[in-house]
């Protein structure tokens, strides 16, 4: 099978005792497109996305980021790599506008990464944090086309 430069799924069987929940799914999903899994309820679209990220193993089958398997990484080792997913009730901060809250899903990309910070330090780390979530932010905004909602307020439900 020829590597895929993004998700590769290759025959992953989940199974949760005797129920067999995903069996045999192989899905690519290439870098830069836009790639959907739909189907019915109790399909296990939701179970696939779990294999893939690393909150369930596998009974059979791997999955492959960017050409490495990684199929026994725990999910923070996979987020680092840049695949992550988000649950089903997302949850808004009605408070902050649509570029804030986009500036917090960077904070799961800094998985695993966090340093042991001293008071004295914690100011100059908050800033350099709060900059790189503004930037981050503005990039995900601009490529998503979604540059006209960003200073609204965001609203959730």
């Amino acid at each position: 099978m020829a590597e895929v430069d993004g998700l590769d799924v290759r025959g992953v069987v989940v199974r949760f005792g005797g129920l067999v929940a995903v069996d045999g799914q192989t899905l690519q999903a290439p870098r830069g497109r836009i790639t959907g899994l739909i189907g019915p309820n109790g399909a296990g679209k939701t179970t696939t996305f779990n294999a893939c990220t690393g909150l369930v193993r596998p009974t059979a089958g791997s999955v492959h980021l960017f050409g490495e398997d990684v199929t026994h990484q725990p999910p923070q080792a996979r987020a680092r790599k840049g695949l992550g997913r988000t649950f089903q009730r997302m949850e808004l901060f009605d408070t902050l506008t649509v570029a804030e809250n986009v500036a917090l899903g960077k904070e799961a990309s800094l998985a695993g990464r966090t340093r042991v910070i001293s008071r004295y330090s914690w100011e100059r780390v908050a800033a350099e944090a709060h900059t790189l979530y503004e930037r981050t932010a503005e990039e995900f905004i601009v490529r998503s086309g979604t540059r006209w909602t960003a200073d609204r307020e965001a609203m959730s439900g």
